[in-house]
């Protein structure tokens, strides 16, 4: 976790109350999101293979902060994640995951209208993502889970809680996709 730098230290239990830098992006303790105070959860690295090839950093951020990685992907509240992508990935590449994660997350009695909203989903991510891209995955309960690159809205939000319950699986379920990543969050959000 020597990666990952601590910038302003405000002591407020329970919540992290301090700015946190990843590889060189820095993560405020706070956001707004159409009217909603987020709190930031915890902040990591992504690697991939065994060769720790860093990807991106990752930000995650609730209306309700908690380390609990279970109430993170149930609460029906708004919610982010911030993704700054620090190499090039291709859109071939990040579809090819996407459709991986949710493959082995949906649930095997997941009703055709979710299945749908996932393939629809999966559209917002067939282009190349660039060194220094910024996504950002937002949920609001009354709007959906919509995606921004670069802060431009790619697509429609996708509707339900179902389907922002299965997306957030994908980090935050036991099976996690990231478990280093996972770590990372999990340690900044506890203070560590």
């Amino acid at each position: 976790m020597n990666r990952i730098r601590i910038m302003a230290v405000v002591v407020l239990f329970p919540a992290l109350a301090t700015a946190l830098t990843v590889e060189g992006t820095t993560y405020p303790p706070t956001v707004k999101l159409e009217g909603h105070l987020l709190r930031l959860v915890g902040a990591g690295l992504r690697e991939k293979t065994i060769f720790k090839v860093d990807v991106y950093t990752m930000a995650v951020y609730a209306e309700n902060r908690t380390c609990d990685h279970l109430k993170l992907i149930n609460a029906d509240e708004a919610k982010m994640i911030r993704m700054d992508f620090v190499r090039h990935v291709s859109g071939k590449k990040m579809m090819a995951t996407m459709k991986d994660n949710f493959a082995k997350r949906t649930p095997g009695d997941a009703s055709a209208d979710l299945k749908g909203r996932i393939r629809g989903f999966l559209g917002r991510f067939k282009h190349d993502v660039k060194d220094g891209t910024s996504v950002r995955i937002t949920y609001l309960p009354d709007k959906g889970t919509t995606v921004y690159i670069d802060d431009k809205q790619v697509g429609e939000a996708t509707q339900g809680h179902d389907f922002q319950k299965v997306l957030w699986a994908i980090w935050f379920s036991r099976d996690t996709c990231c478990p280093n990543l996972i770590e990372d969050i999990s340690e900044t959000c506890k203070g560590k």
